[in-house]
């Protein structure tokens, strides 16, 4: 279940960074080609079996992780991938993105920004639909 958060925690993070640009034609393929290649599909789906196998006993870990990856159909995370991406992102912040997981420190960076955005929205969660509810639940004067 972390783990599935944890996917979700990294996309939608990032998809809300880029402005909704449904409107604008798609990228140029290089800048999209460039973040895929640098976000690396595989990679996700790695590191998501990885994440859902940590409730796995010890001894069947490895054969869980093998048999999620295997399961995954990782052209399908690639073209929904790069569906969402092309869609919200201009060329300039794909181009960003691009940089940013191009680089060793950029792909580590990224992925402590997934765990930092996972632990600060389980802690923060409560306190943004309180605030939800009472604005909403306020009368209007």
């Amino acid at each position: 279940m972390k783990a599935v958060i944890a996917s979700i925690v990294v996309c939608i993070p990032v998809i809300a960074f880029c402005q909704d640009k449904a409107a604008v034609a798609q990228p140029p393929p290089s800048q999209l080609d460039r973040f895929i290649e640098g976000f690396s599909p595989e990679s996700l789906v790695t590191n998501v079996a990885i994440e859902m196998s940590s409730m796995v006993p010890q001894e069947k870990r490895q054969e869980a992780i093998a048999g999620f990856i295997k399961d995954v159909d990782v052209d399908e995370v690639e073209q929904t991938l790069r569906k969402a991406f092309g869609r919200q992102c201009t060329v300039d912040e794909l181009r960003a993105l691009a940089d940013l997981c191009s680089t060793p420190a950029g792909r580590t960076a990224l992925a402590k920004y997934v765990k930092c955005m996972e632990e600060t929205m389980t802690r923060l969660q409560p306190v943004f639909s309180k605030s939800y509810h009472k604005v909403v639940a306020r009368p209007e004067k």
